[in-house]
């Protein structure tokens, strides 16, 4: 129980600032290999949706997992068009002014530190107000059955993080989407910290009674008390002087 504790501390930190994006593919030739594979399946099987209105990464796996009709995809490119030139203009007006209250945040002056960190803190909310804006605009293009189904594959991405190197099989990933798509919408729709990080903590209490097998739970039980036990954060926490996420959204 400790350990599984000490991981969602570090996982709920990354839910605070991962964007929803496609897992990417690491590895040798082999897997490269299989990568290929599945894209020239996807094709045959119509995958390539969404690619021919020019919607990449995250919004042309959108109009995969949920079949979007035409109309949707129409929609989506203009949404994801739109919140892409306002985050670049965002970027583009206060991005030099974010770099420089990072610096006066190193001084040794404390309390010019402590208001720049205050003014970039405001800046980083306000980014956060035009991101959530389109965001909201995007969603909305759903339908309900469509938005549960989003919400819950961006929670079994954020959780395969943890359990991408036990190599589960193609049943056992379908049960963790499962349990995934079962509390997904209400895992967006939480808003405060402690209770995202208790739901983690009984999602992944479930995938590893229900889903891993003894040598994969061991397995983890391992990674996690040699990282505790080595000082390492857990996996997706950020360290304290790591600057804010304003990493563009694909």
């Amino acid at each position: 129980m400790k350990t599984l504790r000490w991981w969602m501390a570090g996982l709920t930190a990354l839910v605070l600032v991962i964007s929803p994006m496609a897992l990417r593919a690491e590895g040798d030739n082999g897997k490269e290999g299989k990568k290929r594979d599945a894209k020239a399946a996807q094709k045959k099987d119509g995958g390539d949706k969404g690619e021919k209105k020019g919607l990449r990464g995250q919004y042309a796996q959108m109009v995969r997992e949920l079949g979007l009709d035409e109309a949707q995809q129409a929609k989506l490119a203009e949404f994801a068009k739109a919140k892409e030139q306002a985050m670049n203009a965002f970027q583009q007006e206060n991005g030099e002014k974010m770099k420089e209250l990072r610096e006066v945040m190193k001084g040794e002056d404390k309390a010019k530190a402590e208001q720049a960190e205050k003014d970039l803190k405001a800046l980083m909310a306000k980014r956060g107000e035009i991101e959530k804006k389109h965001q909201d605009a995007i969603l909305g293009i759903l339908t309900p059955e469509q938005a549960k189904k989003w919400q819950g594959f961006q929670l079994f991405q954020l959780v395969m993080r943890r359990y991408k190197r036990l190599d589960l099989s193609e049943e056992q990933n379908a049960k963790v989407r499962e349990l995934c798509g079962a509390v997904g919408a209400d895992f967006a729709a939480q808003a405060d910290k402690k209770a995202k990080g208790e739901m983690l903590g009984k999602l992944n209490k479930d995938i590893a009674e229900k889903v891993l097998n003894d040598e994969q739970r061991a397995k983890m039980t391992a990674h996690d008390e040699k990282g505790r036990e080595g000082g390492k954060k857990p996996e997706g926490e950020r360290k304290k002087k790591d600057k804010p996420a304003e990493e563009k959204a694909d």
